[in-house]
């Protein structure tokens, strides 16, 4: 893998960076999203530890909120076309949403049914998902590293205009 992210056909360092810097912004989006909604299931859990009977309607209505949060970024991610070189830290994103989604879809049945036994299901998919945050950023730093080594090796091999050794030339027609 330590191919540069520009052998790849029609690839530009300029579309791998660009790309790169869009979909870090939508990660970071969902990011945020993700832990105010882990803060929200500690609450949930806490609430059916101490048999609260509302319990099982406040996971399905966190669920269905975050839900829709969730499939926005997917959507989202969905328009957002990777360069060759990006695909496999695309897919580690795919993979992440997918399982925060389930996870949400975990929650709703929880709501719907009131068998707070499935929130292991949603704890379950959220600890899934962290291999998937890891793949991501492997895969990102990586691409990171690549293009910072390109921009080097790019600058190292731009010749260098020759200096005039007398101080700054005047423009023309400056007395």
């Amino acid at each position: 893998m330590d191919e540069r992210p520009t052998s790849a056909p029609g690839a530009s360092a300029r579309d791998i960076a660009l790309y790169l810097g869009e979909l870090k912004v939508l990660v970071d989006r969902a990011t945020k999203v993700r832990q105010a909604w882990i803060r929200e299931i500690g609450g949930v859990t806490q609430a059916f530890k101490t048999d609260e009977p509302t319990a099982a309607l406040q996971a399905g209505v966190i669920g269905r909120e975050q839900l829709v949060r969730f499939a926005g970024f997917r959507d989202e991610l969905a328009k957002l076309v990777p360069p060759p070189p990006c695909e496999a830290c695309h897919l580690a994103v795919v993979s992440w949403l997918d399982k925060q989604i389930a996870a949400c879809e975990v929650m709703v049945e929880v709501g719907q049914t009131g068998n707070g036994e499935l929130m292991r299901g949603t704890t379950g998919l959220l600890s899934e998902g962290r291999i998937d945050t890891m793949r991501y950023r492997a895969e990102y730093t990586h691409l990171v590293a690549a293009l910072n080594d390109h921009l080097k090796t790019r600058k190292a091999r731009k010749p260098r205009r020759p200096r005039w050794p007398f101080g700054a030339r005047r423009a023309a027609g400056v007395a």
